[in-house]
């Protein structure tokens, strides 16, 4: 579970932060306000996908139990990169 978290972070960090960062720029509202929101956002729709799929799969609603937990620790492993993605992308 902690490996899916870890590989699963490293997907998020590797194309949402350079995709948020873009397409904010392109609409030329690269802010760190913005940056941060949207990454929030989409790190919240992200730990969603996993408890849909496994509810998809027959675990039903209980599977979207573990959404916060996914949140937490998908959170805590990729929100810490966000200065330098935003430093980059500046």
């Amino acid at each position: 579970m902690i490996l899916a978290h870890l590989l699963a972070a490293i997907a998020f960090v590797a194309i949402a932060f350079p995709l948020v960062g873009w397409h904010l720029y392109k609409r030329q509202g690269l802010t760190r306000q913005r940056f941060y929101k949207a990454l929030f956002v989409m790190l919240a729709v992200a730990s969603l996908i996993p408890a849909a799929l496994l509810a998809a799969m027959g675990f039903g609603a209980s599977a979207f139990v573990l959404a916060p937990a996914s949140f937490t620790i998908l959170a805590t492993l990729t929100l810490p990169l966000r200065p330098l993605w935003l430093t980059v992308a500046l």
